[in-house]
């Protein structure tokens, strides 16, 4: 439970929201409906009906502060992988599957990233960048 030194000033939630954001935090941000189930709700409860209320975002915000996830995710985009060469020496190396994700989260988070699932086995994926050029301001899209 969060102390009543550290939660924010008139925050109502119950012990069954906070469970069920700890739930929902130990599985990764998966299943939100089974960390709520878990933590007590009904199954015939709407997530919106929980997550809509003004305490679950304090919470979430509580447990999942925007600095420390700013800077993991910072650390994620520049992520490196081990690898032991043919004579015994380590050698570190940019881990791209990694920062790729990173990176698809961060363009997911800021807005501009948009995958829309065509007909068959088609996926359209579309990222927007604004470059900042000297002289110049374009806005540039990426479409594979």
């Amino acid at each position: 439970m969060i102390s009543h030194k550290t939660k924010p000033r008139r925050l109502h939630y119950s012990a069954k929201m906070e469970k069920g954001i700890r739930n929902y935090i130990a599985q990764g941000g998966k299943h939100l409906k089974k960390a709520l189930v878990d933590a007590g709700y009904s199954k015939k409860t709407p997530t919106t009906a929980v997550t809509k209320r003004p305490s679950w975002s304090k919470l979430l915000t509580f447990y999942l502060p925007d600095d420390m996830m700013l800077k993991t995710h910072w650390e994620g985009l520049k992520a490196e992988k081990t690898i032991i060469g043919k004579d015994g020496e380590i050698i570190n190396k940019p881990d791209f599957m990694a920062r790729v994700k990173y990176l698809e989260l961060g363009y997911k988070i800021k807005h501009k990233l948009t995958i829309d699932s065509g007909k068959g086995n088609t996926t359209n994926v579309a990222v927007i960048i604004k470059h900042n050029i000297p002289d110049t301001k374009e806005e540039v899209k990426i479409i594979n």
